[in-house]
Protein backbone atom coordinates (compact mmCIF):
# COMPACT_ATOMS: atom_id res chain seq x y z
CA UNK A 1 0.00 0.00 0.00
CA UNK A 2 1.38 3.61 -0.89
CA UNK A 3 2.33 6.04 1.40
CA UNK A 4 -0.65 8.98 -0.07
CA UNK A 5 -3.50 5.79 0.81
CA UNK A 6 -1.83 5.10 3.83
CA UNK A 7 -2.05 8.96 4.63
CA UNK A 8 -5.77 9.12 3.26
CA UNK A 9 -6.89 5.99 5.50
CA UNK A 10 -5.24 8.26 8.34
CA UNK A 11 -7.18 11.01 7.41
CA UNK A 12 -10.44 9.55 7.07
CA UNK A 13 -10.63 7.89 10.27
CA UNK A 14 -9.43 10.58 12.53
CA UNK A 15 -12.17 13.19 11.08
CA UNK A 16 -14.64 10.56 11.98
CA UNK A 17 -13.27 10.14 15.07
CA UNK A 18 -13.00 13.75 15.90
CA UNK A 19 -16.50 14.94 14.21
CA UNK A 20 -18.18 12.00 13.32
CA UNK A 21 -20.59 12.44 16.75
CA UNK A 22 -21.25 16.39 15.48
CA UNK A 23 -21.76 15.10 11.68
CA UNK A 24 -24.61 12.48 12.95
CA UNK A 25 -25.99 14.70 15.30
CA UNK A 26 -26.48 17.28 12.97
CA UNK A 27 -25.69 16.62 8.60
CA UNK A 28 -25.67 20.03 8.71
CA UNK A 29 -23.46 20.84 11.81
CA UNK A 30 -20.52 23.66 11.04
CA UNK A 31 -17.50 23.12 13.04
CA UNK A 32 -16.66 26.09 14.21
CA UNK A 33 -14.23 24.48 17.03
CA UNK A 34 -12.69 22.18 14.75
CA UNK A 35 -9.46 24.15 14.78
CA UNK A 36 -9.57 24.29 18.87
CA UNK A 37 -6.40 23.50 20.83
CA UNK A 38 -7.32 20.49 22.03
CA UNK A 39 -8.80 19.18 18.76
CA UNK A 40 -5.44 19.56 17.42
CA UNK A 41 -3.92 18.30 20.38
CA UNK A 42 -6.28 14.93 19.71
CA UNK A 43 -4.97 14.73 16.24
CA UNK A 44 -1.52 14.83 17.19
CA UNK A 45 -1.64 12.29 20.06
CA UNK A 46 -3.91 10.17 17.84
CA UNK A 47 -1.96 10.07 14.82
CA UNK A 48 1.35 9.29 16.70
CA UNK A 49 -0.57 6.96 18.63
CA UNK A 50 -1.99 4.88 15.79
CA UNK A 51 1.22 5.33 13.60
CA UNK A 52 3.52 3.58 16.64
CA UNK A 53 1.28 0.74 16.82
CA UNK A 54 1.10 0.13 12.72
CA UNK A 55 4.81 -0.11 13.14
CA UNK A 56 4.61 -2.68 15.55
CA UNK A 57 2.33 -4.89 14.36
CA UNK A 58 4.63 -3.89 10.74
CA UNK A 59 7.69 -5.13 12.90
CA UNK A 60 6.75 -8.27 14.48
CA UNK A 61 2.95 -9.67 13.49
CA UNK A 62 4.99 -10.94 10.26
CA UNK A 63 7.68 -12.96 11.93
CA UNK A 64 5.17 -14.01 14.96
CA UNK A 65 7.44 -12.21 17.46
CA UNK A 66 4.36 -11.96 19.60
CA UNK A 67 6.09 -11.29 23.10
CA UNK A 68 8.07 -7.95 21.64
CA UNK A 69 4.56 -6.90 19.87
CA UNK A 70 3.17 -7.29 23.58
CA UNK A 71 5.67 -5.27 24.76
CA UNK A 72 5.70 -2.32 22.20
CA UNK A 73 2.27 -2.23 22.75
CA UNK A 74 2.58 -1.26 26.41
CA UNK A 75 4.91 1.15 25.40
CA UNK A 76 2.88 2.51 22.80
CA UNK A 77 0.04 3.10 25.72
CA UNK A 78 2.76 4.33 28.00
CA UNK A 79 4.15 6.77 25.22
CA UNK A 80 0.11 8.13 24.99
CA UNK A 81 -0.50 8.76 27.95
CA UNK A 82 2.74 10.80 28.75
CA UNK A 83 2.80 12.44 25.69
CA UNK A 84 -0.75 13.74 26.73
CA UNK A 85 -0.28 14.70 29.95
CA UNK A 86 3.37 16.20 28.90
CA UNK A 87 1.35 18.21 26.13
CA UNK A 88 -2.53 19.52 27.58
CA UNK A 89 -1.41 19.78 31.14
CA UNK A 90 1.77 20.85 31.36
CA UNK A 91 2.76 22.98 27.92
CA UNK A 92 -0.73 24.26 27.35
CA UNK A 93 -1.38 25.70 30.86
CA UNK A 94 1.85 27.60 30.31
CA UNK A 95 0.88 28.57 26.96
CA UNK A 96 -3.22 29.46 27.04
CA UNK A 97 -3.52 29.26 31.17
CA UNK A 98 -5.43 25.97 30.99
CA UNK A 99 -5.22 22.39 30.83
CA UNK A 100 -7.45 19.79 29.52
CA UNK A 101 -8.84 18.44 32.95
CA UNK A 102 -9.77 20.20 35.74
CA UNK A 103 -7.52 21.63 38.44
CA UNK A 104 -6.98 19.12 41.05
CA UNK A 105 -7.03 16.42 38.60
CA UNK A 106 -4.96 12.73 40.78
CA UNK A 107 -2.74 11.49 38.20
CA UNK A 108 -4.37 7.70 39.13
CA UNK A 109 -7.86 9.05 37.68
CA UNK A 110 -5.75 10.85 34.94
CA UNK A 111 -3.79 7.15 33.59
CA UNK A 112 -7.23 5.19 33.87
CA UNK A 113 -9.38 7.70 31.96
CA UNK A 114 -6.32 8.38 29.10
CA UNK A 115 -6.01 4.33 29.54
CA UNK A 116 -9.59 3.70 27.17
CA UNK A 117 -8.50 6.87 24.67
CA UNK A 118 -5.15 4.81 24.22
CA UNK A 119 -6.77 1.93 23.49
CA UNK A 120 -8.82 3.34 21.01
CA UNK A 121 -6.15 4.72 18.77
CA UNK A 122 -3.82 1.63 19.38
CA UNK A 123 -6.91 -0.43 18.26
CA UNK A 124 -7.38 2.23 15.26
CA UNK A 125 -3.77 1.59 14.59
CA UNK A 126 -4.48 -2.18 14.41
CA UNK A 127 -7.38 -1.45 11.68
CA UNK A 128 -5.21 0.37 9.42
CA UNK A 129 -2.38 -2.46 9.72
CA UNK A 130 -4.61 -5.09 9.03
CA UNK A 131 -5.92 -3.02 6.13
CA UNK A 132 -2.94 -2.28 4.34
CA UNK A 133 -1.29 -5.65 5.28
CA UNK A 134 -4.49 -7.30 2.72
CA UNK A 135 -4.29 -4.86 0.62
CA UNK A 136 -0.17 -5.49 0.33
CA UNK A 137 -1.20 -9.92 0.04
CA UNK A 138 -3.46 -9.17 -2.63
CA UNK A 139 -0.93 -6.54 -4.35
CA UNK A 140 1.67 -9.68 -3.80
CA UNK A 141 -0.98 -12.30 -5.38
CA UNK A 142 -1.48 -10.08 -8.42
CA UNK A 143 2.72 -9.05 -8.92
CA UNK A 144 2.84 -12.89 -8.77
CA UNK A 145 0.44 -13.62 -10.92
CA UNK A 146 1.49 -11.25 -13.66
CA UNK A 147 5.04 -12.96 -13.34
CA UNK A 148 3.65 -15.90 -14.27
CA UNK A 149 1.74 -14.72 -17.19
CA UNK A 150 4.63 -13.09 -18.62
CA UNK A 151 7.08 -16.52 -17.72
CA UNK A 152 4.51 -18.70 -19.57
CA UNK A 153 4.28 -16.12 -22.67
CA UNK A 154 8.14 -16.40 -23.14
CA UNK A 155 7.82 -19.76 -22.89
CA UNK A 156 5.07 -20.15 -25.54
CA UNK A 157 7.13 -17.50 -27.77
CA UNK A 158 10.31 -19.80 -27.26
CA UNK A 159 8.28 -22.85 -28.66
CA UNK A 160 7.46 -20.71 -31.80
CA UNK A 161 10.57 -19.04 -32.62
CA UNK A 162 12.66 -22.37 -33.38
CA UNK A 163 9.51 -23.93 -35.02
CA UNK A 164 9.09 -20.93 -37.08
CA UNK A 165 12.54 -20.33 -37.80
CA UNK A 166 13.49 -24.27 -38.68
CA UNK A 167 10.66 -24.14 -41.32
CA UNK A 168 11.78 -20.37 -42.91
CA UNK A 169 15.56 -21.69 -43.27
CA UNK A 170 14.50 -24.74 -44.90
CA UNK A 171 12.26 -23.17 -47.34
CA UNK A 172 14.95 -20.67 -48.21
CA UNK A 173 17.97 -23.75 -48.37
CA UNK A 174 15.49 -25.62 -50.82
CA UNK A 175 15.70 -22.51 -53.11
CA UNK A 176 19.70 -22.05 -52.77
CA UNK A 177 19.95 -25.73 -53.65
CA UNK A 178 17.97 -25.21 -56.90
CA UNK A 179 20.19 -22.55 -57.45
CA UNK A 180 17.31 -20.09 -58.04
CA UNK A 181 17.45 -16.63 -58.89
CA UNK A 182 14.24 -16.19 -56.17
CA UNK A 183 17.26 -17.01 -53.45
CA UNK A 184 18.79 -13.62 -52.69
CA UNK A 185 15.28 -12.30 -52.23
CA UNK A 186 14.63 -15.15 -50.25
CA UNK A 187 17.34 -14.48 -48.01
CA UNK A 188 16.79 -10.75 -46.91
CA UNK A 189 13.24 -11.66 -46.39
CA UNK A 190 14.33 -14.34 -44.09
CA UNK A 191 16.45 -11.72 -42.55
CA UNK A 192 14.15 -9.40 -41.65
CA UNK A 193 11.59 -11.91 -40.41
CA UNK A 194 14.19 -13.57 -38.23
CA UNK A 195 15.26 -10.43 -36.76
CA UNK A 196 11.40 -10.03 -36.31
CA UNK A 197 11.01 -13.33 -34.03
CA UNK A 198 14.43 -12.80 -32.25
CA UNK A 199 14.28 -8.74 -31.48
CA UNK A 200 10.02 -8.52 -30.76
CA UNK A 201 9.51 -8.98 -27.06
CA UNK A 202 6.48 -7.25 -26.83
CA UNK A 203 2.89 -8.85 -25.90
CA UNK A 204 1.06 -6.68 -28.37
CA UNK A 205 2.30 -5.46 -31.11
CA UNK A 206 0.71 -2.64 -34.03
CA UNK A 207 -1.38 -4.95 -36.28
CA UNK A 208 0.31 -2.41 -39.02
CA UNK A 209 3.75 -4.22 -38.29
CA UNK A 210 2.43 -7.67 -37.79
CA UNK A 211 0.77 -7.13 -41.36
CA UNK A 212 4.03 -6.10 -42.56
CA UNK A 213 6.12 -8.88 -41.46
CA UNK A 214 3.08 -11.44 -42.75
CA UNK A 215 3.51 -9.90 -46.40
CA UNK A 216 7.12 -11.08 -46.12
CA UNK A 217 6.39 -14.28 -44.62
CA UNK A 218 3.78 -14.62 -47.60
CA UNK A 219 6.23 -13.64 -49.99
CA UNK A 220 9.30 -15.95 -49.12
CA UNK A 221 6.41 -18.89 -49.09
CA UNK A 222 5.40 -17.67 -52.56
CA UNK A 223 8.74 -18.56 -53.65
CA UNK A 224 8.40 -21.88 -53.08
CA UNK A 225 5.88 -22.94 -55.22
CA UNK A 226 6.12 -23.42 -59.00
CA UNK A 227 2.71 -22.16 -59.43
CA UNK A 228 1.12 -18.93 -57.59
CA UNK A 229 -0.08 -19.50 -54.40
CA UNK A 230 -4.12 -19.41 -54.29
CA UNK A 231 -4.12 -17.36 -50.89
CA UNK A 232 -6.21 -14.34 -50.80
CA UNK A 233 -5.58 -11.86 -48.53
CA UNK A 234 -8.07 -9.12 -47.18
CA UNK A 235 -7.32 -6.83 -45.28
CA UNK A 236 -9.71 -3.81 -43.68
CA UNK A 237 -8.26 -1.65 -41.35
CA UNK A 238 -10.44 1.17 -40.00
CA UNK A 239 -7.55 3.47 -38.21
CA UNK A 240 -4.94 0.59 -37.84
CA UNK A 241 -4.68 1.49 -33.88
CA UNK A 242 -5.09 -2.18 -33.26
CA UNK A 243 -3.08 -4.04 -30.67
CA UNK A 244 -2.34 -8.08 -31.56
CA UNK A 245 0.36 -10.40 -29.91
CA UNK A 246 3.21 -10.79 -32.17
CA UNK A 247 3.16 -13.64 -34.73
CA UNK A 248 -0.53 -14.06 -34.19
CA UNK A 249 -0.77 -13.87 -38.15
CA UNK A 250 1.86 -15.55 -39.23
CA UNK A 251 1.33 -18.63 -37.55
CA UNK A 252 -2.27 -18.47 -38.99
CA UNK A 253 -1.10 -18.32 -43.00
CA UNK A 254 1.79 -21.02 -41.38
CA UNK A 255 -1.05 -23.18 -40.40
CA UNK A 256 -3.06 -22.67 -43.86
CA UNK A 257 0.62 -23.82 -46.13
CA UNK A 258 0.96 -26.69 -43.66
CA UNK A 259 -1.92 -28.15 -43.69
CA UNK A 260 -4.44 -26.14 -46.22
CA UNK A 261 -4.64 -26.28 -50.24
CA UNK A 262 -3.27 -23.06 -51.58
CA UNK A 263 -3.02 -24.03 -55.41
CA UNK A 264 -6.87 -24.84 -56.14
CA UNK A 265 -7.53 -21.85 -58.38
CA UNK A 266 -11.25 -22.67 -58.00
CA UNK A 267 -11.31 -22.65 -54.25
CA UNK A 268 -8.36 -20.61 -52.96
CA UNK A 269 -7.60 -20.29 -49.27
CA UNK A 270 -7.94 -16.79 -47.35
CA UNK A 271 -7.24 -14.81 -44.69
CA UNK A 272 -9.08 -11.51 -43.43
CA UNK A 273 -8.04 -8.80 -41.19
CA UNK A 274 -11.31 -6.84 -40.22
CA UNK A 275 -11.07 -3.97 -37.64
CA UNK A 276 -13.89 -1.87 -36.22
CA UNK A 277 -13.88 0.77 -33.73
CA UNK A 278 -14.27 -2.02 -30.28
CA UNK A 279 -13.26 -5.51 -32.33
CA UNK A 280 -10.57 -6.99 -34.36
CA UNK A 281 -12.03 -9.84 -36.60
CA UNK A 282 -9.74 -12.21 -38.28
CA UNK A 283 -10.77 -15.52 -40.02
CA UNK A 284 -9.31 -17.97 -42.55
CA UNK A 285 -10.68 -20.36 -45.02
CA UNK A 286 -8.66 -23.32 -46.74
CA UNK A 287 -9.33 -26.67 -48.06
CA UNK A 288 -7.50 -29.51 -46.48
CA UNK A 289 -4.93 -30.89 -48.63
CA UNK A 290 -6.06 -34.72 -49.11
CA UNK A 291 -2.40 -36.09 -47.63
CA UNK A 292 -2.10 -35.10 -44.01
CA UNK A 293 1.21 -35.58 -41.89
CA UNK A 294 -0.27 -34.28 -39.10
CA UNK A 295 -3.72 -33.22 -37.89
CA UNK A 296 -5.39 -30.29 -39.04
CA UNK A 297 -4.39 -27.57 -36.40
CA UNK A 298 -1.35 -28.33 -34.17
CA UNK A 299 1.13 -26.72 -31.86
CA UNK A 300 0.78 -23.47 -33.33
CA UNK A 301 -2.48 -23.45 -32.61
CA UNK A 302 -2.39 -24.49 -29.74
CA UNK A 303 0.13 -22.09 -28.42
CA UNK A 304 -2.39 -18.88 -30.08
CA UNK A 305 -5.10 -20.20 -28.15
CA UNK A 306 -3.18 -20.20 -24.68
CA UNK A 307 -1.65 -16.69 -25.67
CA UNK A 308 -4.89 -15.16 -26.22
CA UNK A 309 -6.40 -16.79 -22.90
CA UNK A 310 -3.29 -14.84 -21.29
CA UNK A 311 -3.44 -11.86 -22.59
CA UNK A 312 -7.33 -11.66 -23.53
CA UNK A 313 -9.26 -13.59 -20.40
CA UNK A 314 -12.61 -13.11 -20.93
CA UNK A 315 -11.97 -10.78 -24.11
CA UNK A 316 -11.86 -12.62 -26.94
CA UNK A 317 -13.32 -15.49 -28.75
CA UNK A 318 -11.75 -18.58 -30.64
CA UNK A 319 -13.45 -20.94 -32.79
CA UNK A 320 -12.30 -23.29 -35.58
CA UNK A 321 -14.54 -25.47 -37.37
CA UNK A 322 -13.10 -28.54 -39.86
CA UNK A 323 -14.77 -31.61 -41.50
CA UNK A 324 -13.11 -33.65 -44.43
CA UNK A 325 -12.56 -30.82 -47.16
CA UNK A 326 -12.34 -27.33 -45.25
CA UNK A 327 -10.97 -26.00 -41.80
CA UNK A 328 -11.83 -22.38 -40.96
CA UNK A 329 -10.80 -20.35 -38.14
CA UNK A 330 -12.49 -17.29 -36.40
CA UNK A 331 -10.86 -14.93 -34.23
CA UNK A 332 -12.36 -11.39 -32.58
CA UNK A 333 -10.19 -9.04 -30.40
CA UNK A 334 -11.49 -6.61 -28.17
CA UNK A 335 -9.53 -3.89 -29.23
CA UNK A 336 -6.76 -2.47 -27.11
CA UNK A 337 -5.24 1.39 -27.10
CA UNK A 338 -2.07 0.88 -25.36
CA UNK A 339 1.42 -0.91 -25.68
CA UNK A 340 2.29 -3.53 -23.21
Amino acid sequence: MIKKQTLLLYGIILFMDLFGLELMASPFWLPGNMFSIFKISNLIYALITMELTRRAFEKFYPSNKILQLVGSLVAVLAFFIMFRYLLEEAIFPLIFGHGNYVEGTTLNYYIRDNYLYAVRYITLGFLVFLFENNWNSKQKIWELNLQKKEAELKYLRSQMNPHFLFNTLNNVFTLVYEKSDDAPEAYLKMTELTRYMLYEKADLVPIEDEIKHLKNYLSLQALRFKAPVQLKLDIKLEKGEALIPPYLLITLAENIFKHGEVSNTDEPASLTIEESSTVLKISTSNLVKKAQKDKVGGVGLENIVTRLQLLYPENHTFTKSSNADRFEIAISLFLQKKRI
